[in-house]
């Protein structure tokens, strides 16, 4: 298993619930537990500012997939809570 950290960010609907709800799908993940959840943090948008303020944690967790079969769940997780990309690096 290898410890991974992991920055999660909502600054649409129910910020809270949306970065709950992430750590509840990303821990369901095969081969993945969630060790340590930070603080909630709220920050500004950066680089397009039109947009509300982020809620942000950090999640530490221990996983036996590879870098790309992480990345590849986290985004269909991003993909089934609704996330849409508008923008570059949006």
């Amino acid at each position: 298993m290898a410890k991974v950290y992991l920055s999660l960010g909502s600054n649409l609907g129910d910020r809270r619930d949306n970065l709950q709800n992430a750590l509840r799908r990303i821990n369901t993940l095969e081969n993945t537990e969630i060790k340590a959840i930070s603080s909630v943090y709220e920050t500004d948008p950066v680089g397009y500012f039109d947009q509300n303020r982020f809620y942000n944690i950090a999640a530490e967790i221990n996983t036996a997939q590879s870098p790309s079969e992480l990345l590849s769940a986290c985004q269909k997780i991003e993909k089934e809570m609704g996330r849409v990309k508008h923008f570059v690096n949006g």
